[in-house]
């Protein structure tokens, strides 16, 4: 990572690593602006270069733990290669923990710094992106790259090196992960997501506020915006949340981030599309939706996800540039 903006970060320009996970092992490569890319150079974006469409989004939209190929965007690319009709290039801007603000910072910067035109931003929104809108997420990033809330001590660096670097912690820790899996590692920080009462109402505003931001930046570009509901795979069996929810002496409902979001997307005229059904189905063939000991999409849930919101490009495009391409 790299500092940038108001105490945000964002990837570093031209890196390629690797991490052996306990969902796997994955490689991430960026390009000259920092943007995740394939192995293919068609797949970079270089500064002042065209793109037809910007994917804004957190660690889902990144593709968390798998590689990019397997990533949404990834997908979308492979289905753009071998289109005859639809040849298009996908940016994408998401970063891990970005809330909605730092991903807007990063929009105006690819423009602005970068010169990077633009026709389309696509907005993949997860129940994380939404119960942060009205927030920025700041980070202290050391000279190795690390993302810490505040300057680290050296004790604090000590630690983090043994905790990568000794054997023992990453066999310990990726046990740990599988045995309790993604319902006790997970869930407990899941909860506030989907809570209603004042904050339901709070996140509406916040989400109302920051989208009218996005839409004016972009309209400024000549490009429209369109919505991905992008659900966590609780979702498909709420019934882990509703438990920790009674014990800890919430109200929660599943339905609370997409309502929000359809609340909002009516209210600024975008057009939105749904990626719950295509979990849900995945999900009642009693097929897995994650990687392993973790709540993000594995390879298969990401490529079910990229061909919904292709086939709803595809089918706007196809129709002559519908309202929400114009």
């Amino acid at each position: 990572m790299t500092s940038f903006g108001s105490g945000g970060y964002r990837l570093r320009p031209d890196v390629y690593t690797s991490a052996d996970w306990y969902s796997g092992y994955f490689t991430v490569r960026t390009d000259a602006l920092g943007l995740r890319r394939g192995d293919l150079q068609s797949t970079a974006t270089n500064p002042g270069e065209h793109t037809d469409f910007v994917l804004i989004g957190d660690s889902q939209g990144f593709g968390h733990m798998v590689n990019f190929e397997s990533s949404i965007v990834g997908e979308l690319t492979r289905l753009a290669s071998e289109s005859d009709e639809f040849r298009w290039h996908f940016a994408n801007l998401s970063v891990g923990g970005h809330h909605l603000r730092n991903q807007l910072e990063l929009l105006k910067w690819l423009r602005a710094d970068a010169r990077v035109e633009y026709d389309h931003v696509v907005v993949l929104l997860t129940p994380y992106m939404i119960s942060s809108a009205g927030r920025y997420n700041s980070a202290v990033v050391s000279s190795d790259g690390k993302l810490w809330a505040a300057n680290p001590s050296s004790i604090q660096k000590i630690k983090l090196w043994a905790k990568t670097h000794t054997p023992l912690y990453s066999v310990l820790r990726n046990a740990l992960h599988n045995v309790l899996g993604q319902e006790q590692a997970g869930v407990r920080d899941l909860i506030g997501f989907y809570e209603t009462g004042g904050p339901y109402e709070r996140r509406v505003a916040d989400l109302r506020v920051a989208l009218e931001e996005l839409q004016t930046e972009a309209r400024s570009a000549g490009a429209d915006v369109r919505l991905v509901y992008t659900p966590l795979t609780l979702e498909t069996d709420f019934t882990a949340v509703q438990r920790f929810a009674r014990q800890a002496g919430l109200n929660v409902d599943v339905d609370a981030p997409v309502r929000q979001v359809t609340l909002v997307a009516e209210d600024l005229g975008l057009p939105i599309i749904h990626l719950r059904p295509a979990l849900r189905m995945r999900a009642e063939n009693g097929e897995p939706l994650s990687v392993r000991g973790d709540p993000h999409y594995n390879p298969m849930t990401n490529a079910a996800c990229a061909q919904v919101i292709w086939s709803e490009l595809t089918k706007d495009a196809g129709e002559g540039l519908a309202p929400a391409f114009q």
